[in-house]
């Protein structure tokens, strides 16, 4: 990477401002983003093979593959959970209609306190939430039957600063099984657990809400994703218990797999016309399925915005957040202007945007493969995708 400026006082870079703004994503400068030197002209061909004959960056993390070692207990458990829910699949047609349709509605809460808390609010910091909307969050990610939310939190920013790297928690250049649930069935590499410990989390640990759910969260899990969803259908409209059972086990199974296909899928599969040098990818099929979050592309050259998309189309977390807004429980979104939105669509997209095509410098296939050539050709998007407390 371009050395420092020797002086402390010299002003800093272009690359550097916006490097500033990923330091600080609870407020961003906007001015520094508008400037137009923040997104540099596309370096001419020459440059893309001239940076892949430097030296790379020794800090980064390398493919440095690790012989797998399996967590036996977690396999089991996956497979039984997946078998069990193939099962209720034969309780359809004797489930009530009042049990579909609150199963319908606790899929949403616990998709919102996903998609809208763990990761736009908690992770990235798009937008601020009063108390009561942080508790429904919470409640929601419960229901989700995920990690604790400083765990998810936590292995999300490792996953944007080290996307597609083994300190990548759930690295998509390893496959579409690893990052779908792999992940989950081995122990973490080496390089996870080193740079989960680098991460800022001093944001996140002083909320009240989070200290919470993290002291309670191995309750919270059973009593929000299992006892309650079964119980209630039973005493108020006198469902079968086993039809009750079948339909939360579907209801968490098929959703926590929506919630995977992000880091599979939508890192695999879709267009890039906002940076194509990157993984991520605008998947419209993940998006429908959960609530907005598959414009991955977009999302990761601009995490801090709370749309996680250029538009709104299918992302319905958008407009839960735009309606919680309405009546003051969410406030300060953050989103991305659009004269700057254009300006990298049309230099560092692959020219599938609808509107504006493309001009990004071709980068030889195996220093594209190197994030620290690519960090050094597009140092400002790879700052704000990656630096610790904005990843």
């Amino acid at each position: 990477m371009p050395p420092n400026p020797a002086s402390p006082s010299a002003p800093p870079r272009a690359d550097e401002k916006l490097l500033m703004v990923a330091e600080d994503f609870s407020e961003v400068p906007m001015k520094a983003l508008l400037d137009e030197g923040a997104v540099p002209p596309p370096p001419p061909p020459a440059a893309a093979a001239a940076a892949a004959a430097e030296p790379v960056d020794e800090d980064r993390p390398k493919d440095r593959p690790v012989p797998w070692e399996i967590k036996w207990r977690n396999v089991v458990i996956l497979s039984v959970m997946h078998l069990w829910t193939l099962y209720s699949l034969t309780y359809i047609p004797y489930i009530k209609w009042q049990t579909y349709l609150w199963t319908f509605l606790l899929t949403h809460l616990a998709g919102f306190g996903v998609t809208g808390g763990a990761h736009r609010l908690w992770t990235h910091r798009s937008y601020k939430a009063k108390l009561p909307l942080r508790i429904i969050m919470m409640i929601g990610h419960g229901l989700a039957g995920m990690n604790s939310i400083f765990d998810w939190v936590r292995d999300h920013r490792v996953h944007h600063k080290f996307s597609e790297t083994d300190a990548d928690p759930h690295n998509a250049r390893r496959g579409f099984f690893f990052s779908h649930v792999g992940w989950l069935m081995v122990k973490k590499h080496p390089e996870v657990v080193r740079r989960g410990q680098t991460v800022d989390m001093s944001d996140v640990l002083a909320d009240p809400v989070v200290q919470f759910q993290r002291k309670h969260h191995l309750k919270m899990f059973y009593v929000l994703c299992f006892l309650i969803p079964t119980v209630v259908p039973v005493y108020f409209w006198n469902e079968d218990w086993m039809a009750s059972f079948c339909a939360c086990m579907a209801r968490w199974v098929i959703g926590v797999n929506f919630v995977w296909s992000v880091n599979s899928a939508a890192h695999l599969y879709g267009g890039h016309p906002f940076n194509k040098y990157i993984n991520p990818a605008d998947n419209r099929f993940v998006s429908f399925m959960c609530m907005g979050e598959g414009w991955h592309n977009y999302h990761h050259v601009f995490p801090w915005d709370y749309k996680a998309s250029e538009y709104g189309h299918l992302n319905t977390t958008m407009h839960i957040i735009k309606l919680f807004e309405r009546i003051g429980w969410a406030y300060d979104l953050k989103t991305a202007p659009t004269s700057l939105v254009r300006r990298v669509a049309t230099r560092y997209g692959d020219g599938s945007h609808p509107e504006w095509a493309a001009y990004a410098p071709e980068i030889p296939e195996e220093a594209a493969k190197d994030h620290s050539v690519v960090d050094r050709l597009l140092p400002p998007l790879h700052a704000a995708d990656g630096d610790k407390k904005a990843a």
